[in-house]
């Protein structure tokens, strides 16, 4: 007992070192804790983004099958596709996906909401004849990113 008393110092000092270990180690932990919810994050991203780009993709390879089948199947198809960009636009405006999946078709979504537009006004008047914020999202993702011009539907 007497020791414990004569080198209060030394266990102190052992103490502090194992305090400051205990603090080295939490925040290792913490930092591991962080990158590993940043990866969980990117790995949702790009599993999400996989699911939209394989219906996008599977309704565009349909393309030339439907246009010649004539004008009702092509007014279809669009709506399909129009469809599947409003699901994509639906989590680029919550910022679910990163900057370069948003990006990646926003060309495409502008020219296919022009070309079918253009295609027919059948197609113009049962896109508009939808509730209104049934294509909010694509609305506002395209208007976002075509500055100045309004959503033709």
């Amino acid at each position: 007992m007497e020791w414990l008393f004569c080198h209060r110092w030394l266990i102190e000092m052992i103490a502090n070192i194992a305090v400051a270990l205990g603090f080295i180690i939490a925040s290792i932990v913490i930092l591991i804790n962080i990158r590993s919810l940043k990866l969980q994050r990117s790995s949702f991203q790009a599993d999400l983004f996989h699911k939209i780009s394989t219906e996008i993709n599977k309704i565009v390879k349909e393309q030339k099958g439907v246009e010649e089948q004539g004008a009702e199947y092509i007014e279809n198809w669009y709506e399909r596709l129009i469809d599947a960009f409003e699901y994509f636009a639906f989590f680029a405006n919550r910022k679910l996906l990163s900057k370069d999946m948003t990006k990646y078709y926003k060309e495409a979504l502008i020219l296919y909401c022009d070309k079918a537009a253009a295609h027919s006004k059948g197609l113009k008047s049962k896109l508009k004849a939808r509730e209104e914020n049934q294509l909010r999202e694509i609305k506002e993702y395209y208007e976002k990113h075509r500055k100045g011009k309004a959503f033709p539907f």
